[in-house]
């Protein structure tokens, strides 16, 4: 399996949705949570948080992760 991990501050907001998917999906993810984006926003696509990364592939903006998420997982409604 891929690592899955979400990165987004230390708090609700945008993140919460995408973390409550990947509980509800049953994914083992990395939580990383931000006090400071300022040296991660070099490395970030379009400079944004939340940011969802598997191996690879990384995506940006919660509601394109949420269905993402929710697509791989069968959870869309």
């Amino acid at each position: 399996p891929m690592a899955v991990s979400l990165t987004y501050f230390d708090g609700r907001g945008l993140g919460e949705v995408p973390r409550l998917l990947l509980s509800e999906a049953g994914v083992k993810f990395e939580d990383r949570r931000l006090k400071d984006i300022s040296a991660l926003k070099p490395e970030l696509p379009f400079g944004q948080v939340p940011l969802y990364q598997e191996g690879d592939f990384k995506l940006v903006q919660s509601s394109a992760i949420a269905r993402y998420i929710a697509r791989n997982h069968n959870l869309y409604g």
